[in-house]
């Protein structure tokens, strides 16, 4: 045989396979993961560990006949070979278990495009190559493969993990014995969780590496390459040492974080434009019900949230809102006179108001799908855990055995999911073992409806090993019991609520409803509490009884006053971190595995800042707002998901085998060379944007000026330079980070008596001319955006301003 210049005696004192047996290399993507998959399809889980001096007296004759696990150290570091006999390809065979630390290779540009100094343009047209970066893991498998026949990939099941399968391929197989370069007896195992029956199925319907996917990752690598380095290498070079408050030791521009910083700046622009409008409503006012006639049952429960998260059982209840019909109006005068009409109705009706109505319906809810990446991601934000935190717990749990791949699109469970067996896992458990002994007590365990099947890996599950408060710490039992509770509830009856509506009508035009929930069956909740409705309660006195409402009747009730309440429109909130992630799903930016790894990019680089206000509320920085407005004022698309979004379509054929690679490649990168060769030409346009934003105020003297149009906030005034020996002007909106150039003949610019502008509200400003004998009103935004009266623009309703 040919042992790629290895000798035989070289090969024996390594400890490779005996001469003629079958020897099968296996290569998971962790060390912790190699281990504990030799452990599931050795006979044996004993483990005998081999020091170095140990080797000669360990043959291949005594690991034969001890057909346990053996683990042997190699040079690099925590990566161990796990041994052991098992038939393979119907003969017998040496399983020998190792694995690599994640990625193997990177792709980069050749080392004379690594400068600098070099025009980013040249990097868009040059080719990129795979580099190590793994060196020492790379010469182990190298090693291994001269004494193999076979090799099989436990790599993560995505298309991540399908990329590293080409990667271990790459140094494997040219070495394999039986004459390199060989395919046939490569295989990849598809598996979804570590536990014994996941294990077994893998090798029992071994597939082949996937190309398509992995060069959807080549694609993907090489696009983000080079559209990141160009932009961060030019505007970081551009704006070094520029302006004394603005870090520019890397101005980073990433195709995936720039859109995510996007919506951010999006909803803070929509917050500090919001515009406050007072409105007035009537309010209902009862008599006030003792506590204990709104009782209606020793079942009458809400579930009421805990201090860790998730949630109880209490006998505690919340009256229900009556709403006016009108919900609000906005003039004054006419809750006035509604309330003067409500006021006298009473008055004459010795203070009675008519119950005209009682509607009572049953509600079924379905439980939800089974649980994706995404939505696990969400709601782990929702329980204080950040995005980037949660996948780092999930994918320790999975690589302890607790959970299932953590990393999956679907939340439709394949056909023949094995339900009974995870079920039975969990009964043990003291705090949720009830209801998965319930749900093994019904006659047969329903699959879940809904949800879809994306076609790579089941919903996230518990796994064979059994978790619990003592096992693991605070964090990772709380995402492990998240995933527990989520599980056992796609298998519960649905929930059932009773919805009951009752109406008053006041002077025959003023109505209230009040909206009561009532609990049949807690169903699905039994198993996520914190996802109950609560308890809402309409006193029996406000309820028609059933004989009643099928008959039509009406009766008086007592009301003690009709009260005008004021209130104003409230901006929306700041992004939380759950609806980011929602929202970067739903605009195709990043996969499920990457959302947290970009959302915490922009953090890291101080872009934006996650601040802990009735949730993870996700708030640009001044460098984040600023950034963003200078894309947007070049080229509104490269804050925006749109190419990305695009990009993420094509990446998808090229997995699918529906769409060629280079020319995928070949074409994206067309089109952002000729971005970036616009944004190349037209970076000085954002040179006032940054000098207002992070010049000291010494050096811009700037003054409040008028109001802005947008904000209600002021303008500031600012010197911006000379030209041909006069000073010149601009306006600065610190809040919107946006400047206003003025009029270049102006030598002086001062308010206009309160005046606004009739098409953008911003507060007029004059200018007088150089001679002084001249003056003239300009409006900032007109001046620099003039309408366009009569365009398509105007006609579809976005305003005389395309850009307001």
């Amino acid at each position: 045989q040919h042992h790629d210049m290895m000798g035989d005696d070289e090969e024996e004192e390594r400890g490779g396979g005996e001469r003629g047996v079958f020897t099968c290399l296996h290569v998971a993507e962790k060390p912790s993961l190699a281990k504990s998959i030799a452990q599931l399809l050795s006979s044996s889980s004993e483990e005998k560990k081999l020091d170095d001096d140990d080797d000669d007296d360990c043959d291949e004759s005594s690991l034969g006949n001890k057909r346990g696990l053996k683990t042997k150290k190699t040079t690099v570091g925590s990566i161990e070979i796990h041994e052991f006999y098992r038939p393979f390809l119907r003969k017998k065979c040496l399983h020998r278990f190792t694995s690599v630390a994640g990625h193997v290779c990177s792709i980069d540009f050749p080392d004379k495009f690594q400068d600098w100094d070099l025009d980013p343009k040249l990097l868009f047209d040059c080719k990129t190559e795979k580099k190590v970066t793994a060196g020492r893991i790379r010469g182990s498998l190298e090693r291994e493969a001269r004494t193999c026949d076979a090799l099989v990939l436990w790599l993560d099941c995505d298309r991540e993990g399908e990329n590293i399968c080409f990667e271990v391929m790459d140094a494997v197989v040219p070495r394999m014995r039986g004459g390199g370069g060989r395919y046939e007896n490569v295989y990849r195992a598809k598996f979804s969780a570590i536990s014994k029956p996941s294990v077994e199925n893998a090798m029992k319907n071994l597939t082949k590496p996937n190309k398509n996917e992995s060069d959807a990752v080549d694609a993907r690598q090489e696009l983000d390459l080079k559209m990141g380095v160009a932009f961060t290498r030019f505007q970081t070079k551009y704006f070094q040492d520029k302006f004394s408050g603005f870090d520019s030791r890397c101005v980073s521009y990433g195709p995936c974080q720039t859109p995510t910083l996007g919506f951010c700046v999006k909803r803070h622009l929509e917050i500090i434009r919001f515009v406050p409008e007072s409105f007035w409503r009537l309010k209902l006012n009862l008599p006030t019900v003792a506590a204990a006639s709104l009782k209606q049952s020793d079942d009458d429960v809400v579930i009421v949230d805990d201090d860790n998260g998730m949630a109880t059982k209490t006998t505690s209840y919340e009256i229900a809102e009556w709403k006016w019909h009108r919900e609000r109006v906005f003039d004054e005068s006419s809750a006035i006179s509604l309330e003067a009409l409500c006021s006298d109705f009473l008055k004459k009706k010795d203070k009675k108001g008519t119950l005209v109505g009682t509607i009572r319906s049953k509600q079924s809810k379905r439980p939800p799908p089974g649980m994706n990446t995404v939505e696990m991601l969400k709601t782990c934000s929702k329980m204080g855990i950040g995005a980037h935190r949660a996948m780092q717990i999930a994918e320790r749990l999975y690589l302890d055995g607790f959970i299932s791949y953590p990393r999956t699109e679907s939340s439709a469970y394949p056909p023949g999911f094995d339900f009974k067996s995870i079920v039975a896992s969990q009964t043990s458990n003291d705090e949720w073992g009830d209801v998965a002994k319930k749900i093994l007590s019904f006659s047969s365990i329903r699959k879940p409806s809904g949800g879809q099947d994306a076609g790579d890996h089941p919903p996230i599950t518990p796994a064979g090993r059994f978790g619990n408060r003592n096992s693991m710490n605070g964090e990772m039992f709380r995402v492990y019991e998240l995933i527990s509770r989520h599980f056992l509830a796609t298998l519960l009856p649905d929930l059932v609520l009773e919805n009951i509506e009752s109406e008053i009508v006041i002077a025959e035009s003023e109505r209230w409803k009040a909206k009561g929930v009532k609990i049949l069956d807690f169903g699905w909740t039994e198993a996520l509490p914190r996802r109950a409705p609560k308890l809402k309660i309409i006193p029996d006195a406000y309820q028609l009884s059933d004989n009643e409402s099928k008959n039509n009747k009406s009766r008086d009730v007592d009301v003690i006053s009709v009260t005008i309440e004021r209130g104003e429109t409230q901006p929306p909130n700041y992004l939380t971190e759950s609806e980011l992630i929602g929202t970067m799903e739903k605009n195709g930016i990043g996969t499920d595995a990457s959302i947290p790894t970009h959302i915490n990019t922009v953090e890291a680089r101080k872009y934006c800042e996650i601040v802990l206000r009735d949730g993870r509320r996700v708030i640009p920085t001044d460098l984040g707002i600023t950034l963003c407005r200078a894309y947007a004022s070049i080229d509104e698309e490269l804050a925006l998901p749109t190419v990305r979004a695009h990009i993420e379509k094509q990446l998808d054929l090229i997995a699918e085998g529906k769409a060629d690679k280079n020319a995928v490649v070949s074409q994206a990168l067309m089109q952002i060379k000729a971005k970036f060769i616009h944004f190349e030409k037209n970076i000085a346009i954002v040179d006032n944007l940054f000098e207002a934003s992070f010049a000291s105020p010494k050096e811009l003297q700037s003054t409040p000026h008028t109001v802005c149009g947008r904000c209600r906030r002021y303008l500031k005034l600012q010197a911006s330079g000379r030209r041909h020996g006069r000073k010149t002007f601009r306006l600065f909106c610190e809040t919107e980070a946006e400047t206003f150039e003025c009029p270049r003949n102006a030598s002086s610019i001062k308010p206009w008596s309160g005046r606004f502008c009739e098409i953008c509200d911003f507060e007029l400003s004059i200018y007088e001319t150089s001679d002084g004998e001249r003056a003239y009103p300009f409006c900032p935004f007109c001046y620099n955006h003039p309408p366009d009266f009569g365009t398509s623009s105007s006609k579809s309703g976005g305003g005389p301003h395309s850009v307001l």
